[in-house]
Parts: C-alpha cells; sequence; structure tokens
C-alpha cells in the first residue's frame, strides 16, 4: 500500500469542485454559490497543504518533487491569505485562483504517492485549430502535474508546445491530403518534461537559423531553443518527430 491510499483527501471530489470555476463549459455560478464554492477551496486547501508536509516526510533532501510540492504549497498559502473583496467579477477571479491551487496540491500530491498522469498524447488535424487545442491539452497536463497554468515554467513550455506545432501544421503537411496528421505527446519524468511533436513530411527537416529584421518568419526554433534545455529532429519511416525537454527550475521550499 503506498502513501495515496492511506490520504484523508476525496481527490476526485476536490477536483470536480474545482473545475465548476475552472472548466471551459460551465457557466458562471451566482453569488450565493460563489461564496460557498470559495469555502470548499479554502477548506480542501487547509487539508491538502498539511497533508503534502505529511507524505514529504522521509523524501531526500533537495528531491525535485518536494521542491515543486513546497513551491506550490507556498503559492497557495498567499491565495489564501489574499481576500477576493471589491465586486463580483473579483470574487470569481479570486475563486479561479484558489480552484487552481486545489488542482495543483492535488497533482503534487498524487506525485509524491507514484498516482500522477506522466503521459499524455493528442492527435489534430492539419488546420490553424491546432496550435489553439495544443496550447489547451498541455495547459491541462501542466495542471494534473501540479504546475499551475499561469506559472512562468507553463506559459513557456506552451509557448514551445504552440511553436512545435505551428511548425508542423505549416511545414509538416503532405500536400493533397488531409486528416488527423499531427501527433503531440507529453511526459514527465523526474521534473523533466519532454515534448514530441511529429508530423508526416519526410523531406521538410527543421533547421536553426537566424531570422533577418525582414523575415516575416523564421522565429519560431530560435524561441525554442531558448526556452527548453535541449531540443532535435529525429527522422520516421514516414514523417519526423521533433523533441524537447524543459527541466523544472529548482526552487527554495516556501
Amino acid at each position: 500500500m503506498n502513501g495515496f491510499d492511506s490520504l484523508p483527501v476525496d481527490v476526485e471530489t476536490m477536483r470536480a469542485t474545482a473545475a465548476r470555476v475552472l472548466a471551459d463549459d460551465t457557466g458562471l455560478p451566482t453569488a450565493d454559490e460563489l461564496e460557498t464554492l470559495v469555502l470548499m477551496y479554502r477548506g480542501h486547501l487547509m487539508v491538502l497543504i498539511p497533508e503534502i508536509g505529511r507524505v514529504a516526510l522521509g523524501r531526500p533532501e533537495g528531491d525535485a518533487d518536494v521542491v515543486a510540492a513546497w513551491a506550490g504549497v507556498g503559492e497557495a498559502r498567499r491565495r489564501l491569505d489574499a481576500v477576493g473583496d471589491g465586486g463580483f467579477p473579483r470574487e470569481v477571479a479570486h475563486a479561479r485562483r484558489l480552484a487552481r491551487s486545489v488542482v495543483c496540491l492535488l497533482g503534487h500530491l498524487e506525485n509524491l504517492c507514484g498516482r500522477r498522469e506522466a503521459f499524455a498524447a493528442h492527435h489534430y488535424p492539419t488546420t490553424q485549430l491546432a496550435a489553439s487545442r495544443a496550447r489547451t491539452d498541455c495547459r491541462k497536463f501542466l495542471l494534473a502535474c501540479g504546475i499551475p497554468v499561469d506559472d512562468d515554467f507553463a506559459e513557456e513550455l506552451t509557448l514551445v508546445v504552440d511553436e512545435l506545432i505551428t511548425n508542423a501544421v505549416t511545414h509538416g503537411r503532405v500536400p493533397g491530403t488531409t486528416g488527423r496528421q499531427v501527433r503531440l505527446t507529453i511526459a514527465h519524468t523526474d521534473g523533466v518534461f519532454r515534448v514530441e511533436v511529429r508530423d508526416t513530411q519526410s523531406d521538410k527537416m527543421p533547421q536553426l537559423k537566424k531570422a533577418g529584421v525582414e523575415d516575416g518568419g523564421g522565429r519560431g526554433l530560435a524561441l525554442v531553443d531558448a526556452l527548453v534545455s535541449t531540443w532535435g529532429v529525429v527522422s520516421e519511416v514516414i514523417g519526423k518527430t521533433v523533441w524537447a525537454e524543459k527541466a523544472i527550475p529548482a526552487q527554495k521550499p516556501t
């Protein structure tokens, strides 16, 4: 039995409650419901914070997952101390920040207990909508891994995904073909996120080059190169895979 089995936490209920203000397909809660939700989120966080401390006991000093979890705890505490006063829109924004911290800490807790999702794969058609959908999927995966979507790391990794998918849709499509031809995979192992984007075009290999002032494009890979730890290209039997890895920066526990 691992630590997760003994947690006094209803993970699914907490995640479903947080989705009430975070999901794209739900309307705004009423003022009374919002007040109740805020109280629930605060209660969830007050349970999750000490639980993370309990589970983290005995882990090696400097453990990357523990350090990341304590960073999330610090952010959650700051949000608990904040007051969402100033009208309904600000109350909604405050509730969403608390809900994001709930989902974030759940991700850290599941990770520390060996139950966090560590891999995701998605397929997209070669259309302009692919990049938007990939950004959304990347943010969902990061949030499930305990990384807040407004964190600098999350924003940078999402930008990397956006650039790689955009390049695949723009340059990796086989003319005259349709269908789901771009595949995105995201994996997380020991504090390192690996992104892979595969397309079906074999004769156009991406190259890092310096775009001129007058160039309308060409800066995508330069941006990726600046944001990630390492990246590369692998030729496939059909098409190619562009991959990039980005490590979570070391942070001091709060």
